[in-house]
């Protein structure tokens, strides 16, 4: 099991060793899943060792900015958002992410889209583009929680102030 960090688009740095001793131990690693799995805002992996248990490597970082988990519900769409893309503008800075669960070999990783603001506190301007072809915006989105967001229920496609709930 090895443990890279992205340095700013332009390269890795094998971290491997700094990661504890649960990485230093040889697996037959297959799988791999990504989500929050203590919902603190950081990404969490569960490694798939073929012959025993899977290895949780829980991120226990300080944390290192802002953050929002979007949990989608469709309703023409299919019902977990799958393939929806999530745009969020926050600071001047847009980032797109795709709603999936897909991945790494007979794994699954958390359908919810983690977003990382870094030191925006909000976002500012949130778009869905479901599988359905439609689209939601929501604006002024506070950070640092987990939201669920139904299709059809935001300001633009109803004409009301969205629910947002936790």
């Amino acid at each position: 099991t090895q443990l890279f960090r992205n340095l700013h688009g332009k390269r890795f740095a094998d971290l491997s060793t700094q990661a504890g001793p649960d990485l230093q131990r040889p697996i037959v690693g297959r799988g791999l899943a990504v989500g929050d799995f203590d919902n603190d805002g950081r990404m969490d992996a569960l490694v798939v060792d073929s012959e025993g248990a899977p290895l949780l490597l829980h991120n226990e970082t300080a944390p290192a900015g802002h953050w929002l988990s979007v949990k989608l519900e469709g309703t023409r769409s299919n019902r977990d958002g799958i393939g929806a893309l999530v745009t969020a503008t926050a600071a001047g800075l847009t980032q797109t992410r795709l709603c999936h669960t897909d991945g790494s070999f007979l794994s699954a990783s958390d359908r919810r889209v983690h977003l990382g603001l870094g030191r925006a506190s909000q976002v500012e301007r949130l778009s869905i583009r479901w599988p359905s072809g439609h689209t939601d915006v929501w604006h002024d989105l506070r950070g640092d929680r987990q939201i669920t967001l139904t299709e059809g229920s935001s300001t633009r496609a109803a004409g009301k102030v969205p629910s947002l709930r936790p």
